[in-house]
């Protein structure tokens, strides 16, 4: 479990039955404004990890690799999404697909082929909802 705090810290919290919501691991972050939980790793090769996606009210997104086994932050990779200092929003279309959204940029996580990419969305709108859909 992936707990965003007003303490600017998110928390792993596990939901294992022996220790059930003991705190695992931790990062801080400027600010926390979304948080979202993903079970595909993103920038690190390693099948047992998973993504956290951390989104500031400064205009930063942190994606993170969580150990599967451990629940350990291992890396952290900063994104400038907003150079206002707008807040982040996070929308999460699939198990493979993630849309990071700002006031003046938005851009898209995704996995195909069992390699994972990052675009930019020229939407030129502030989005406000998204959703998945599979083609035939």
């Amino acid at each position: 479990l992936a707990v965003g705090c007003s303490d600017t810290y998110v928390r792993i919290i596990s939901l294992e039955y022996s220790s059930c919501l003991v705190k695992i691991s931790s990062f801080q972050t400027n600010s926390v404004y979304s948080v979202l939980f993903m079970n595909n790793p993103m920038f690190n090769k390693k099948e047992n990890n998973y993504s956290l996606y951390i989104g500031g009210l400064d205009g930063i997104l942190n994606v993170c690799n969580v150990d599967f086994i451990t629940g350990n932050i291992l890396d952290v990779k900063p994104y400038n999404i907003s150079e206002d200092k707008n807040e982040v929003n996070i929308y999460k279309l699939n198990d493979k697909t993630v849309i990071v959204e700002s006031a003046k940029k938005n851009l898209l996580f995704y996995s195909h082929l069992n390699k994972n990419y990052e675009a930019s969305l020229d939407i030129n709108h502030k989005v406000k909802f998204a959703c998945g859909f599979k083609t035939p």
